[in-house]
């Protein structure tokens, strides 16, 4: 289930505006002198920096503030990434960095804050340093980005909280001045020449390249240009200037005067006014996916573009508060997006074909929506005092999702033209000091009608999603006219369409406030002509739950098959074959399929043949989740399906909560009832009843760990031949640092026993799910007792492969492992070890990290010891679900 949401979730996570730094009016000068030389962009040396800042109130004790050391500003840029920080990504990368020349002369008050104990010259500082230029190693021609490379001045230190930026000026003087190697050439805002540039605004970058052609054009006083290494590149001219008018239309003013669009081999995170990167996949499929049957780079586009205005121009103070500009810039997207024929829907088509799938941008707000409710039950975005959740840097990144959905609210009610004035006031009162909830709210109150907003701080405030319900139509006025029940399931209740549909195809539309549900809806249409009910079909807002907003008989639908849209109202079947080979079992084809009911809960399959056993299996599976208790279900039906013993029939029903308390995310709690059936011999048949405990933590986001203990018991035995009581306990650890990634786990397992227990109260050492023996074969025996270890130790594998391979180079792993155990009652020692690799599946992806659709995990075990007998004949196990 949750393999499937993650592939769905890839095609909607496509809005992360970065909060940018809160600013103020001063004005300050700097004068820069940039010296690069050619080994500098190879990394063998580093770029001289002279600098003189001019600020009439700089005075002693001032304050020099260094994005680049700042981890709260490297926190904020990461924030644009699809699945957050990874060091496999980054194989390769050289950040940039900056050494002071004379580090005597000031006082590091933090990481990012340097004092200046004194001036030669009031209103004068002059500094010198050394900055390594940013870039890739195995890319040395592409082009380098120098943004927030200079120091900025405050008046002095500010005492802020963690995820706090300082305030920094709306707009400086720049005047700088490069010397570069022959054969690079350098772009960036302001005017002059090559060697000296003027320039007023709020950030300066430089953009060094060697290679592509520069394209430069004017949009109602927007000076606008490309940088292409195609051809294809520059074609995007046209829907950039169509999406830079519609958002000029609606607020009213550009965030620039410069706007400058990079054609990139690879994707990074740029937190500048001004600057836009648009990364291009290298795989041919996956360019030809995303440039020619989707329309997914003219939604990045619409993205980035709209950050402009909401990120960069309106920024926020607070990481915590980055959701506000993110759903302010999803808004604003969806302004064009969802009137527009030729790219509202993801799917490309053209005059003579429609697309073959449909999913508009409104259908992956709620597949994002849908999938949060299920990884974060408790996603309120503010508290009792309007401020932001101090836990939203722990969330999902797309947890801004629920912000989005509230200005859909918003959006139904006061209309389009009103909404841009919305957005519009927002930009003319946050220019000049960082946007918070409290001012978004104040805005509403002051400048619109007063039920907005309390509706959007319900919203904010709330864990569930709205849900309204038809509960039903009847006869009334003699049956002349039909009267119409709804309700909402929960407290978060928002104004709805509630539409009427004849026979004849007559469409009768009411809009329904919360209060009006209390009686029924009357429909002036007689109760004989009534084809069918359904509330908000148009789906202009979110609803959680769309089986019971309609009338009509649920469908069901095939993918690949019949499947033209991912409902949110009908049942879809989706269907892949695969091969598998894990520890202690011959290889089996499997074919495996999920009904999904939307992406909240699904029915999932699992066929297993074993061609050199000729056995055959099955899996039966239903999730189901109530995100409103933070409970989730999970039934399972299995047999012979690689992880039940081999003769067994298992029947498990688990119920988890997850977090077992609001304020405690890192703790989850579960109970399992497991009905175990050995084929052949009733006697065994039993039903065991277990408690489990999780513990989960985090450090520095580089370290993770997960602490499990489990109780299980012989609840019910029909026979009464035996009983026992199983206890397990489980740490995992993970650690990555640049260029080696370890991972480990320690398992112990206790069975206390009377009688002739069956299989299941004993233990599987090759279990991955458990013990975690990756021993190919021999098949081990059933133990009652046993103290299990594995470690694995991976650095990135650089492959050589071609450009247009489905394997990701940057994320592909060699690794090296070994498992080792003592087994009791009865008594074995094992030991193993071998090597693998791990080879990503996937592509790159416009505006966002590579995806991985598939891991394929091989390893080959190269030494076996088992008691006193060693064999070091090479076996292989393999799988794609990265359980290895």
């Amino acid at each position: 289930m949750m393999k499937w949401i993650r592939l769905l979730t890839f095609f909607c996570l496509y809005l992360k505006a970065t909060p940018a730094l809160a600013l103020e009016s001063a004005v300050v000068s700097y004068r820069i002198h940039i010296n690069i030389q050619d080994s500098d962009l190879h990394y063998e040396s580093e770029a001289g920096v002279r600098m003189t800042i001019e600020d009439a109130e700089l005075k002693p004790g001032a304050c020099l503030y260094v994005p680049l050391e700042d981890p709260v500003f490297r926190r904020a840029a990461e924030l644009h990434s699809l699945t957050g920080y990874s060091m496999r990504d980054q194989a390769s990368r050289v950040d940039a960095a900056l050494q002071w020349e004379k580090p005597e002369l000031l006082e590091e008050v933090r990481p990012g804050y340097w004092r200046v104990p004194a001036l030669e010259q009031k209103g004068v500082l002059k500094l010198g340093y050394t900055l390594r230029i940013p870039g890739w190693k195995d890319r040395p021609d592409r082009p380098r980005i120098l943004s927030d490379f200079y120091p900025r001045v405050l008046t002095q230190c500010p005492e802020l909280g963690p995820e706090e930026f300082p305030e920094l000026p709306t707009a400086s003087r720049f005047e700088v001045t490069m010397q570069i190697p022959s054969g690079w050439s350098q772009l960036n805002p302001g005017h002059g020449s090559d060697a000296a540039v003027q320039y007023r605004g709020r950030d300066f970058y430089v953009v060094l390249y060697r290679n592509g052609k520069v394209h430069e054009t004017e949009i109602d006083g927007l000076r606008l240009r490309f940088l292409a290494q195609s051809d294809k590149f520059l074609k995007l001219q046209r829907p950039v200037k169509t999406i830079l008018r519609e958002h000029y239309g609606v607020i009213g003013r550009w965030p620039t005067e410069d706007l400058l669009l990079i054609d990139s081999e690879e994707y990074e995170p740029i937190s500048v006014a001004g600057l836009v990167l648009i990364n291009r996949p290298q795989q041919a499929l996956m360019r030809s996916l995303q440039e020619d049957w989707l329309n997914w780079k003219i939604w990045q586009l619409n993205k980035v573009l709209a950050e402009q205005w909401f990120g960069y121009l309106v920024r926020v103070g607070r990481l915590q508060d980055a959701w506000l500009t993110q759903s302010l810039s999803e808004s604003l997207g969806l302004l064009f997006l969802k009137d527009s024929e030729q790219y509202g829907n993801l799917f490309a088509s053209d005059d003579e074909n429609d697309a073959w799938f449909l999913l508009n941008f409104t259908q992956t707000q709620d597949i994002l929506a849908a999938t949060l409710s299920l990884m974060q039950s408790h996603n309120a975005l503010v508290d009792e005092n309007q401020r932001s959740m101090d836990d939203m840097l722990q969330r999902p990144p797309y947890s801004f999702v629920r912000g989005s959905q509230a200005l859909r609210v918003l959006l139904k009610e006061i209309g389009r033209k009103e909404f841009s004035r919305f957005l519009r006031e927002i930009v003319g009162q946050a220019v000049e000091r960082p946007l918070t909830p409290a001012h978004v709210l104040n805005l509403l109150r002051s400048k619109f009608p007063e039920t907005l907003s309390p509706l959007l701080l319900s919203y904010w405030q709330s864990d569930v999603w709205p849900d309204a319900k038809l509960d039903g139509m009847e006869r009334a006025e003699g049956g002349q006219a039909t009267a119409v029940r709804v309700s909402f399931t929960n407290e978060l209740a928002v104004p709805v369409d509630v539409v009427l549909k004849t026979k004849d195809g007559q469409r009768i539309v009411r809009h329904v406030q919360p209060k009006d549900v209390e009686r029924p809806i009357v429909f002036p249409v007689p109760y004989a002509s009534v084809d069918h009910v359904n509330i908000d079909p148009d789906r202009s807002i979110f609803d959680s739950d769309r089986y019971n907003n309609s009338s009509l008989w649920t469908e069901l639908s095939f993918f690949p098959g019949t499947a033209r849209t991912l409902a949110d109202d009908a049942y879809t079947i989706v269907w892949v074959p695969f091969l598998q080979k894990l520890p202690g079992n011959e290889l089996s084809l499997q074919l495996g399929w999920q009904l999904f009911r939307y992406v909240g809960t699904g029915l999932t399959g699992l066929l297993v043949y074993q061609p050199a056993t000729g056995k055959t299996g099955f899996r039966l599976q239903w999730d189901t989740n109530k995100p409103e208790h933070s409970l989730k279900l999970h039934l399972r039906v299995s047999q012979d399906d690689d992880r039940t013993l081999p003769g067994e029939r298992e029947t498990s029903l688990t119920v988890s909560r997850r977090p077992l308390f609001k304020g405690a995310p890192w703790l989850d709690i579960y109970t399992r009832q497991r009905l175990k059936q050995t084929l052949g011999n009733r006697d065994e048949s039993h039903l065991a009843s277990s408690l489990g405990v999780a513990i989960t933590g985090e450090k520095r986001r580089t370290c993770g760990w997960r602490l499990l203990g489990d109780h299980a018991v012989s609840s019910w035995v029909p026979s009464g031949d035996f009983n026992y009581q199983r206890s397990v306990g489980l740490l995992k650890a993970n650690c990555e640092v640049p260029g080696l990634q370890w991972q480990g786990q320690i398992f112990t397992g206790v069975s206390k026993r009377e009688g002739d227990v069956p299989r299941g109260g004993l233990f599987q050492a090759q279990d991955v799910e458990e013990s975690r023996l990756r021993l190919d074969h021999p098949r081990l025996p059933l133990v009652g007792r046993l103290q299990t270890w594995s470690t694995d130790v991976s650095t990135p594998l650089r492959l050589p492969l071609p450009a247009n391979f489905l394997v990701l180079p940057r994320r592909s792993l060699f690794k090296v492992f070994a498992d080792g155990g003592r087994l009791m009652e009865p008594d074995h020692r094992v030991l193993l070890s071998g090597a693998g690799l791990v080879l990503p599946i996937g592509g790159d992806v416009v505006g966002k990290q590579p995806i991985t659709f598939l891991e394929f995990n091989l390893l080959a075990v190269l030494y076996r010891k088992i008691d006193d007998t060693v064999d070091k004949k090479p076996g292989f196990l393999f799988d794609f679900g990265g359980q290895l």
